[in-house]
């Protein structure tokens, strides 16, 4: 499998109008350097400063510093200080909401700046964090080159403010690395901002003190985690948050217990309505079993949690790879579909034979129509002796599937919560941030919500009492309550009504139906960059950080690794969204049209196919978006180019670019390919080939040359990946030749 990416986020904290010059000089030179060091050992560099694009008089009207506060607990432990001659601004009041999490700040003495708070949450109340923070004070000497009306915007804002500063600057460096620096005034930009120079000195000081904090944490000669463990980290961080604040529903589990210790031969299926808390069901089940019997291998697989966990062939191998791993089963496990669905119960039986297993499995129904996954044809009818299994599935064609099963599997049918669960649910769910709806005769605002028609189901409480959280006007909570829908997808329409006036529409509209298109979500910096405005490299992380605020809660958990994809958590929330905004196939098509550009720009750079921008996941991403984009013939073209595939099975593999080939028989496509009537069969032409010599490129692990028949097998080199490449270079020509008579 290849190595997985990782994510490093750093947060830089500075005072607002004296230093963007400094900030510029980071973002132009010097994390564009880091980001190609990271790259190399294949982490993504997110640098997060939240001064970039904001104004102080914006700042002092918003919620700024619980943004900032929770940006940095993000990026831990990497933080830098930026100081000249001011303290910064100072709120009349902290301003950050009761929760257990602000304690710390409400029982803070008053009167520091934002940037100093900022910097004792990020570094001086937390000595562990100290010496991966870095400070860098800024020699006043400059200023007496400054014209006499702009120092203003560099000197101290009142004696009081200076003393604070100095004071502030001195416990720095009693804690924390600190570093000073010179520069020189270099005159007065059009729109009135001083201009300074001679910033290089300061620049390597942070490149290279933020360097060896990153090689230290995530020193080269590590061994990064597989993907197996990036996978395992996503599932059990959905378990985590799913078994959290599990309540009731204790005979359902006992009762799947009582399956689990039996010798049923077929699976056990758990269904019910949408958001009636299957998955959670499913998690606690897991968990509890896994505590009573420690002899039994438990392997919980959450379909949809991970990226790529829809596609049936990467859960597939998921699970042998953990049941191989556990049981030291022996041999490869097949990349290709067709043959690693005849091996999955040979590998069940295998690892039955070895010891006790439980498989539980969540949503089936959102599996991927790719290789007919949803037939479940992969999933044996009858189950190895001690392996029992336990399957979550919607209404709809996986369940159809089940009950045409002869035996048909068992079934459990989750009923509605209990008047007691219900309000179980919203105590506990809003505990959790010193909130409490009024349970009195006289102000029933308990009983105005649970007489909602699906507060039956624990998804609908959840998003609601999280709506109820976020709203600002005690004295009109119960009003609040009374306007809430009544079922769970016009709640989640009311959320995006929400975020539409908190944020920008378009803003909103943009980032959200990108991610709705995604195949397997986004990268921050990818979505950032996907969501600029004209004259931007990427969206201004202050932007951001509110919207991402506001949507975090609707994300699901990045796993312990931070590889930092961004998706939804609820599935329902996710139809909204294209409900609302790609409810057409020509929206939908837009939107996969932006991500194809965008991935092609950055699989290849430079443009005229080299593909050396040295990013797998454009590689990974480009022919599923050109082919749901209606771009055939891109897609075609793609396809067909040596240097995509050779680089592609070279970052990947040669499975997932034998799959791309099927991504041109969809049947969205099928009128574009019969006009390019050559290509079909030469596309099915080079499937063929990589396919049949799959086996041999992957042990390669140098891809395919570019000129085979002018690259020859080194001393001791499988003759393999040079015939292979040599047939795929006749068969491309060979079609290239067909078109050409046409």
């Amino acid at each position: 499998m290849p190595t997985p990416w990782r994510t490093v986020r750093v947060f830089i904290s500075s005072t607002f109008r004296d230093m963007h010059a400094e900030r510029d000089h980071l973002v132009r030179f010097v994390f564009p350097e880091l980001r190609d060091r990271c790259a190399k050992r294949r982490l993504h560099l997110v640098d997060v400063d939240l001064r970039w694009g904001v104004s102080e008089e914006e700042a002092e009207r918003g919620k700024v510093l619980e943004v900032c506060l929770d940006e940095i607990e993000r990026c831990r432990p990497f933080f830098i200080g930026l100081l000249g001659d001011r303290y910064g601004w100072v709120p009349p009041a902290y301003g950050v909401p009761d929760e257990p999490s602000y304690d710390w700040v409400r029982e803070f003495e008053p009167g520091h700046s934002i940037t100093a708070v900022e910097i004792y949450h990020g570094a001086l109340r937390n000595p562990a964090m100290a010496q991966r923070a870095f400070f860098y004070f800024r020699d006043p000497a400059f200023l007496r080159d400054v014209p006499a009306e702009y120092r203003v915007v560099f000197l101290p804002e009142s004696p009081d403010a200076a003393e604070k500063l100095r004071r502030l600057k001195a416990e720095i460096r009693q804690h924390c690395p600190a570093f000073e620096y010179a520069c020189a005034y270099g005159g007065i930009r059009d729109d009135g901002t001083v201009i300074l120079t001679g910033l290089d000195v300061f620049g390597s000081q942070v490149l290279e003190a933020l360097w060896s904090a990153i090689s230290q944490e995530y020193p080269e000669e590590e061994i990064p985690p597989d993907e197996l463990a990036v996978q395992r980290a996503y599932h059990e961080a959905f378990n985590e948050n799913r078994t959290r604040r599990f309540i009731g529903r204790r005979n359902l589990v006992e009762g799947m217990a009582a399956y689990a210790d039996g010798d049923s031969p077929v699976p056990l299926v758990v269904t019910g309505a949408p958001g009636c808390g299957k998955s959670a069901l499913l998690a606690i089940f897991a968990r509890a079993y896994a505590n009573t019997h420690p002899d039994v291998f438990v392997l919980p697989h959450f379909i949809g949690v991970s990226p790529g966990s829809t596609d049936i062939r990467r859960s597939l191998r998921r699970l042998c790879h953990e049941l191989a791993h556990h049981f030291g089963i022996p041999g490869e496990i097949p990349e290709d579909y067709e043959k690693l669905r005849t091996a999955f119960p040979q590998f069940l039986e295998q690892a039955a034979s070895g010891g006790k297993v439980l498989v539980v499995m969540d949503a089936l129904d959102q599996l991927d129509e790719t290789h007919r996954a949803r037939t479940l044809d992969w999933l044996p009818r009858m189950l190895p002796p001690g392996l029992p299994m336990v399957v979550s599935t919607l209404e709809g064609d996986c369940l159809d599937a089940l009950r045409r099963r002869r035996p048909p599997p068992a079934e459990f049918l989750i009923t509605p919560l209990t008047s007691t669960e219900r309000r179980e649910i919203v105590r506990q769910t809003l505990s959790e941030y010193r909130k409490r709806l009024d349970e009195r005769p006289d102000n029933d605002q308990m009983g105005v919500l649970l007489s909602k028609r699906q507060a039956e189901t624990p998804l609908y409480l959840i998003v609601a009492c999280e709506e109820l959280r976020v709203f600002g006007e005690f004295e009109l909570v119960t009003e609040r309550i009374a306007s809430l829908p009544d079922d769970t997808p016009g709640l989640f329409s009311q959320v995006l009504e929400r975020l539409e006036r908190e944020h920008d529409r378009e803003l909103v509209q943009s980032a959200l139906s990108l991610l709705a298109c995604a195949r397997h979500g986004l990268l921050e910096t990818e979505l950032l960059e996907l969501i600029r405005r004209e004259g931007e490299e990427q969206l201004p992380r202050a932007t951001w950080a509110r919207l991402y605020r506001s949507l975090q809660f609707y994300f699901r958990p990045p796993g312990e690794t931070g590889e930092g994809i961004l998706d939804f958590f609820h599935q329902q929330l996710a139809q909204a969204v294209r409900q609302r905004y790609v409810a057409t196939d020509e929206a939908a098509r837009v939107s996969h049209r932006r991500l194809a550009a965008y991935f092609r720009r950055k699989a290849d750079p430079v443009g005229g196919g080299r593909w050396e921008g040295n990013y797998p996941r454009g590689l990974s991403e480009l022919a599923h978006h050109q082919a749901y984009g209606g771009l055939a013939d891109d897609l075609a073209k793609t396809l067909t180019d040596f240097h995509f595939m050779e680089a592609k099975v070279f970052a990947l593999g040669a499975q997932p670019l034998i799959e791309d080939y099927d991504l041109a028989f969809i049947p969205s496509l099928a009128a574009s390919m019969r006009r390019l009537e050559g290509y079909g069969k030469s596309l099915r032409l080079i499937q063929g080939a990589i396919r049949l010599s799959s086996h041999v490129l992957s042990r390669s692990g140098t891809g395919m040359p570019v000129q085979p028949q002018a690259r020859l097998p080194l001393e001791g080199q499988s003759e393999g990946p040079a015939l292979i490449s040599k047939l795929l270079w006749e068969v491309i020509c060979l079609n290239t030749a067909t078109e050409l008579r046409q």
